[in-house]
């Protein structure tokens, strides 16, 4: 490699000033409204009727978190001095659930340390979305700013909530009588004569400063050239003839475009009439580098995105997230996304990879707190190089750190150990607050916190094998890569082992689908109408017929479908199904899909239309023949959607309609295999209102009926977002005792790219039930205690899986792929295979999306497994 500048300087200058200041609140979460301080990078900051929040009804204009004020009097106080303050701004609006009810706040500034306060302009009334205010200070000395909360509007009462986020201080600007230039290149100050050093830059590749020209004078500022002298830096647009107003400024971008491996030094001049400085003088050097030379990753990490690099490290991530992987070298960390290159390596490999930096995660319209990583941008042809080296190998080991340095940064992309920490859901957390104790959900965060109060963000991505396990208590210790999202670091555990906890396996997975009755309940937000649900109506229709296709179940109970045209095209999508939706007149309505391999429909109607039951939403069973293997049972299916919302008037709603519903169901369907599903809007362990017994108890209660999907509030898993477990399946003792015990589950939706923005606010509900005893199913009379058919990684996959298995003791054994249709359509294993573990890798290019069987097969028995290949 061959440098001509230290690439770690991105520029050298020779004027200073007292540092300027952007507080974002990101770090050292207040979680209580009670008078306190807190520690920020910019200083102390009190906080009195205030604290940090990260809801999602908090406004934020860059990261998680803002501060959040409430009733007045409420302040937000610097407890440090500026010393010189040009401009001070902030971005403020209504907490989202107060937001048709604004709240009044002022400035103030001290000029004696905080012993006396006046106000700064005028009063400012805060709005649903957020707006930024901006004073001119422009005065010497120190200084101090704060937030005080006025009251509420007239008729809201003085409890309701606004947000601060970035609160701006610039430095102080003297004025001089005749026009003055003064520059900044990306926000530092220079002199003339002063240099600027860019960072190393392959030939073909370019790089962008911003020059920003100030007059400080109070006579206007004229430019009458700007020039760069040399080959390899521009000016994005021309200065010539630019007239600036006393403290106006105008900003234009540098240019560096290297075309050859040399070090580059051209001249920037600007001349205008400031008689101190006519000619204005800034020197540029530029470094270049070969991008095809290996270089640490700290100093790749170093570049502007979209840099083209040639990394190497080992690989700690390979693709248990389905990309990005992760890997490091002995400097630091780093991200790669490219599908071929997470498929190709596991834990430990070593690796050079070739191509752009790139960025994820960070904040609309903010470049640089996202996670930095190897990716091409989108609609790039550029592609990403990368070479295996099998000899290499070296498993990393994790580096223990704690929650204020992984906040702190520097340890992005990097695989590290935090010891002796609690979990907590994540919210803003005070003392008392309750250790989260349930089962991980898919793509939730979670809140680490240490004894000193520290608070560090977990992810649980949702193609780990942790989504379902139950979250350890107590003290414990978390493993996992440091990752970073809209500012905020996150620890991303890679599996169930970096958290020593058990990983949750549901039963009976390898029992075949043609031999069960598999249900499902499914709220489908406002499917088909873009004006309430998901705004890409197409997007979702894609969306959820993947999700049926994967899950390839023989009923599904829906509800809040939109949109009939939709739903009958979602029908005629689906080879194999049929479907009816129910004739009232609701905006959601619930429907029915079922395949017609399985189900002979008998008839549907009303299961009752006492009660009011959502303002009209009546229960709308389905009565039916089922036969599987060879088995024929009737049942009756009731599809609720249940009355919404949290008040004392919707939970009575709920509960006497549940009371009205069981009444029919105890006195018409005792005898009759019935199974109840839907969206109950509420829990069935206690209500998600005020914690009142369930609406609910009533079925819970009763020996003649099992609540399957109690189980799973049991665990602390959620169906709806990430809030709450509301979405239930119950049987009657008829229906209960085909029950496959344990098979009940909240459909892991991994394979749905932003599944809670795209397709749904809910997750399907399904479990599974069998006709026949156990013991006359096919795959399970077969199964062996000397050999096992573990579940493939990923599943669903495009286009290749691992298909895992163990051994006992050597034997001949075959492992095979077939179709839905009972054809072999790949071989992977066929001979003798020793004993211990092993794995294949299946690749499914050639084949259609859809389900396949992994079996394998030998002299003693036989093993299946369903997979799921998504295209």
């Amino acid at each position: 490699m061959r440098l001509t500048l230290a690439a770690s300087l991105l520029f050298i200058f020779t004027l200073t000033a007292h540092a300027q200041f952007t507080e974002s609140f990101e770090t050292n979460a207040k979680g209580g409204y009670g008078a306190g301080t807190v520690e920020l990078p910019s200083g102390t900051w009190l906080l009195d009727g205030a604290l940090i929040g990260n809801l999602t009804a908090d406004l934020k204009q860059s990261g998680a978190w803002s501060v959040r004020m409430r009733a007045g009097g409420a302040r937000l106080e610097m407890q440090f001095n500026k010393d010189g303050v040009g401009e001070v701004s902030f971005w403020y609006g209504t907490y989202s659930t107060d937001a048709a009810r604004p709240s009044e706040f002022k400035l103030q500034k001290s000029t004696n340390g905080g012993v006396n306060w006046v106000d700064v302009g005028h009063p400012l009334t805060t709005t649903a979305t957020l707006q930024q205010a901006v004073f001119q200070i422009n005065a010497p000395g120190n200084h101090r700013f704060r937030i005080v909360k006025i009251t509420d509007s007239p008729t809201s009462g003085n409890q309701l909530r606004m947000n601060i986020d970035d609160f701006r201080v610039t430095n102080y600007v003297q004025v001089a009588e005749n026009p003055t230039i003064a520059a900044e290149v990306n926000g530092a100050a220079f002199a003339s004569g002063s240099t600027a050093a860019f960072d190393a830059t392959a030939p073909g590749q370019s790089r962008t400063a911003s020059l920003l020209i100030r007059n400080t004078g109070n006579q206007s500022l004229v430019i009458s050239n700007a020039s760069i002298t040399g080959t390899a830096f521009s000016l994005s647009e021309s200065l010539n003839g630019v007239s600036i107003a006393s403290l106006a400024t105008r900003t234009v971008n540098i240019r560096y475009n290297p075309t050859a491996l040399t070090t580059y030094i051209d001249t920037l001049r600007i001349q205008s009439n400031d008689p101190a400085t006519p000619l204005f003088i800034v020197r540029l050097n530029g470094a270049t580098f070969d991008a095809s030379d290996v270089i640490p990753i700290s100093q790749a990490r170093g570049l502007p995105l979209g840099t083209l690099v040639t990394v190497s490290g080992w690989i700690t991530v390979g693709n248990e997230f389905e990309g990005p992987s992760y890997f490091q070298d002995d400097t630091a960390g780093l991200a790669a996304f490219w599908p071929a290159l997470h498929t190709a390596v596991q834990d430990g490999d070593s690796v050079v990879v070739t191509g752009p930096l790139g960025e994820f995660g960070n904040t609309p319209g903010i470049v640089g707190d996202g996670i930095r990583q190897i990716a091409v941008p989108s609609g790039s042809t550029q592609t990403i190089q990368f070479t295996v080296h099998p000899t290499g190998r070296r498993v990393q080991q994790p580096k223990t750190i704690t929650i204020a340095q992984m906040n702190a940064g520097g340890y992005e992309g990097q695989l590290v150990e935090i010891e002796n920490v609690g979990i907590f859901p994540y919210v803003n957390l005070q003392p008392g607050t309750t250790p989260f104790t349930g089962a991980f959900q898919q793509n939730t965060n979670y809140a680490l916190r240490d004894g000193a109060g520290n608070v560090a963000q977990m992810r649980i991505d949702n193609n780990t094998n942790l989504v379902g396990a139950s979250s350890p208590t107590g003290s414990v210790r978390v493993v996992g890569v440091v990752g970073r999202f809209r500012g905020v670091y996150q620890i991303l555990p890679r599996s169930a082992s970096d958290l020593d906890v058990d990983v949750f396996d549901i039963p009976f997975e390898n029992v075949s689908k043609d031999k069960t009755f598999d249900a499902v309940t499914w709220n489908i937000e406002w499917f088909g109408s873009a004006g309430n649900g998901p705004t890409d109506v197409e997007l979702q229709f894609t969306n959820v017929l993947r999700v049926i296709r994967t899950i390839d179940a023989d009923l599904y109970a829906l509800q809040e479908i939109s949109n009939n045209a939709q739903f009958q095209r979602l029908v005629d999508s689906l080879a194999g199904y049929r479907g009816f939706i129910a004739p009232y007149s609701q905006a959601q309505k619930t429907a029915y899909l079922y395949k017609t391999s399985t189900i002979d429909s008998l008839n549907a109607g009303y299961a009752t239309t006492s009660g009011q039951w959502g303002g009209g939403r009546f229960p709308f069973f389905f009565l039916f023949n089922a036969t599987v293997d060879g088995r024929r049972e009737r049942i009756r299916a009731i599809n609720i959607h249940a009355k919404a919302f949290a008040t004392q008037a919707d939970y009575d709603e709920r509960l006497s309609d549940s009371q009205i519903l069981k009444g029919v169901m105890d006195e018409l369907y005792a005898t009759q295999n019935t199974v109840l599903l839907g969206d109950f809007n509420d829990d069935v362990t206690f209500s998600t209102f005020n914690r009142l017994p369930s609406p609910y108890a009533n079925f819970v209660q009763d020996p003649n009926y099992k609540v399957i999907t109690k189980s799973l509030s049991d665990r602390g898993q959620t169906s709806y977002s990430s809030f709450s477990n509301i979405d239930h399946i119950v049987a009657n003792a008829n229906m209960a005792r085909f029950l496959l015990d344990g098979t009940e589950r909240i459909e892991n939706v991994s394979y749905v790219g932003n599944y809670l923005s795209t397709t749904s606010d809910h997750f399907p509900v399904w479990t599974r039930f069998s006709f026949k005893d156990l013991v006359s199913l096919d795959e399970q009379a077969t199964i062996p205690a000397d050999f096992d058919l573990l579940p493939n990684y990923p599943n669903p996959f495009n286009p290749t899986t691992r298909i895992r298995w163990t051994l006992d003791a050597g034997r001949p054994m075959r492992l095979s792929i077939f179709d839905i249709l009972g054809r072999e359509v790949a071989v992977l294993v066929d001979g003798v295979m020793p004993a211990g573990s092993h794995q294949a890798v299946f690749d499914a290019g050639n084949l259609g999306s859809g389900i396949y069987i992994v079996r394998l097969s030998t002299p003693e028995g036989s093993l299946s497994r369903r997979i799921a290949l998504v295209k």
